[in-house]
């Protein structure tokens, strides 16, 4: 039986859930944390089925993790690094940031997309704060 193909929210969803793992899980690879996470709420596919959009915003996040690093830092405090976000906040931010400046996602959508995110992983004020660095490096 076919799976319901998976929203744009939901990929982006998947997405976050398997960087977060790879970033705190050093030694896990990309297909096994691919796997954990559209397994979470038990939705099974098989590689097929694995949307292009999920593929590329995990391997686009990845190959430009040090790029987006960089732009994301030069929009945080003084003296602050992207080490010292919480994880969380520091996977959705770099999601948000590859969408604005690599995806054809519209730069408005990767925004809200990325606020949606943080408040459904986090809280408002962490939203909040994705969104002021976000806008900044839209703005660039």
């Amino acid at each position: 039986m076919p799976t319901k193909p998976l929203s744009q929210h939901e990929i982006r969803i998947r997405a976050v859930q398997t960087l977060y793992l790879l970033e705190n899980q050093a030694d896990e690879t990309v297909e096994n944390a691919l796997d954990f996470a559209l397994g979470y709420d038990g939705d099974v596919r098989k590689v097929s089925e694995i949307p292009a959009f999920l593929t590329e915003l995990i391997y686009g996040v990845r190959t430009k993790k040090a790029e987006l690093d960089e732009k994301i830092t030069t929009h945080l405090a003084k003296n602050w690094s992207v080490k010292r976000l919480a994880p969380i906040n520091r996977v959705i931010l770099r999601l948000g940031t590859f969408e604005i400046c690599f995806a054809e996602t519209p730069r408005v959508v990767a925004i809200n997309e990325a606020i949606e995110l943080a408040k459904a992983f986090n809280d408002e004020k962490d939203a909040k704060f994705i969104n002021a660095i976000l806008t900044k490096i839209e703005a660039e």
